[in-house]
């Protein structure tokens, strides 16, 4: 599992501390740190390049010619990227930069033009295995010409710590817990997650039902409106990518920055799917069938725990969710999930069903219930942020 640096420096002041000295205190008073290694380093060069026209190749039809502005001055390069754009912001490498991936930028000519530097994805910076594309740099308050890493917040050091040292320790899954043992090594107050006063009502916003056997402790639910789906900020989809989870959309991504935050894991439903208005948390039937995320056919016994609307099963609890209530494009309204699940039951499931996830590893750690209420809360406020104009 790694944790992030930056994001503890959030939490902690850490400023004067060497995070790769820190690290050994911390193996020794708290859990084993495997390796300490470095995010987004070596892009020193890499510059912030705004394209002002896109115009086809002579000599290829799946090249174009990309005129960027960079330092105030016009550049023009060969790219062969499907999503390139007019308007577009990207990481441009000048001749002479060496990237992390190992491509050495230089001045060449592609197909007898002149192309002077080249547009990165995140594959060309070694910040993910990701080619299909350049990494877009849209809304990013930077100018054209400034440093991609200084703009990006970049390099990070990451904590990889060794699992197993965690397992019995719950509160160490987020990075918040991390960062209160640093807080306690450094002798320096935690800063309180940021929630902003956000409260839950009492009454859920579906009709909800939790069965007494369904080994669910404590469920906790919130109605979103006014969402518009999108594409999280680059620094955020960054932040994923440096602990292993894939950037998908601003909603999906609001449920895993929290539960990398604080442990707990989250879910979200597209509301129009809930048939009947209804979440209803109980055991599944023998031979109950449920399509999760990953496109599978799920047959479930009376053991596994789901959660499911007026009419059927909408995700495997603890686990995974149902393709059948997922996050689309055009969702308006969220139905939160942030929910205590019984640790047993999860790991008999993740088990039979040969599934380990980012949320069934945790639930098998026996999370503090009380944290469902606290993560909720800071979702509601991360996704505030995301999706301006959501209530």
């Amino acid at each position: 599992m790694f944790v992030s640096w930056r994001w503890i420096s959030e939490m902690v002041d850490t400023s004067g501390i060497d995070p790769v000295q820190l690290a050994d205190r911390f193996t020794l008073a708290v859990a084993e740190i495997e390796e300490v290694v470095a995010f987004g380093a070596d892009l020193q060069g890499v510059r912030i390049a705004h394209v002002t026209s896109v115009e086809p190749h002579p000599d290829a039809d799946k090249l174009r010619l990309a005129t960027c502005i960079i330092d105030g001055e016009q550049v023009t390069v060969v790219c062969g990227a499907p999503d390139l754009t007019v308007g577009g912001v990207y990481p441009f490498a000048p001749p002479g930069t060496k990237l992390p991936s190992g491509i050495e930028v230089r001045h060449g000519e592609v197909r007898g033009i002149p192309s002077p530097g080249m547009l990165c994805s995140e594959a060309d910076l070694g910040l993910s295995d990701d080619h299909d594309g350049l990494l877009s740099l849209d809304g990013l308050d930077a100018t054209a010409g400034a440093g991609f890493s200084g703009a990006l917040g970049l390099p990070d050091t990451l904590w990889e710590i060794d699992n197993k040292s965690v397992t019995h320790r719950p509160d160490l899954w987020g990075i918040y817990g991390v960062a209160r043992e640093v807080a306690a090594l450094l002798g320096r107050p935690l800063r309180p997650l940021p929630v902003d006063g956000l409260a839950l009502q009492k009454t859920p916003p579906v009709a909800l039902s939790v069965s007494e056997t369904s080994h669910c402790s404590r469920y906790v639910c919130a109605k979103i409106d006014h969402v518009t789906v999108g594409r999280s900020p680059v620094a955020v989809r960054l932040r994923l990518r440096s602990l292993g989870v894939r950037p998908i959309s601003n909603v999906v991504d609001a449920t895993n920055l929290v539960m990398l935050e604080t442990g707990n894991p989250l879910h979200a439903f597209d509301a129009r799917d809930l048939r009947g208005g209804a979440i209803i948390v109980r055991q599944a039937g023998d031979g109950e069938a449920l399509v999760t995320l990953d496109g599978n056919t799920r047959t479930l016994t009376t053991d596994d725990c789901v959660i499911a609307d007026a009419q059927g099963a909408v995700a495997l609890a603890g686990v995974m969710g149902g393709a059948n209530s997922e996050i689309k494009d055009d969702t308006t309204a969220v139905i939160l999930e942030a929910a205590s699940f019984d640790a047993a039951a999860v790991r008999r499931t993740a088990t039979r069903q040969g599934m380990r996830t980012e949320s069934s590893a945790r639930f098998e750690k026996h999370l503090d219930s009380n944290l469902s209420a606290i993560a909720a809360r800071r979702f509601l406020k991360v996704l505030s942020e995301l999706s301006p104009g959501c209530v």
